[in-house]
């Protein structure tokens, strides 16, 4: 977990964010017939100590890198060139 954080380039303060989302054990990107999206809703108190962005259009994109790694480390993220590009 620690290494994909620090390779998706998250500050040290977001790690209990990404261990969090981690524990979750919910992949970023699923696989699926029809859509739909998946979402980390951050409280203030949280988002307000680690100083984050937020407003409309703003996202924290290395908590995002972070999870999308997890999801491929931990084997539960979609299907390699059909929902995620193969790597």
């Amino acid at each position: 977990m620690a290494i994909d954080a620090v390779m998706a380039g998250a500050q040290p303060e977001c790690l209990s964010i990404i261990l969090a989302i981690s524990v979750t054990g919910l992949p970023s990107v699923s696989s699926s017939t029809n859509s739909f999206a998946v979402a980390a809703v951050i409280n203030r108190p949280i988002r307000d100590k680690l100083d984050m962005n937020y407003g409309v259009g703003d996202v924290n994109a290395s908590i995002g890198r972070a999870w999308m790694m997890l999801s491929k480390s931990l084997g539960n993220c979609g299907l390699a060139g059909e929902t995620i590009a193969a790597a």
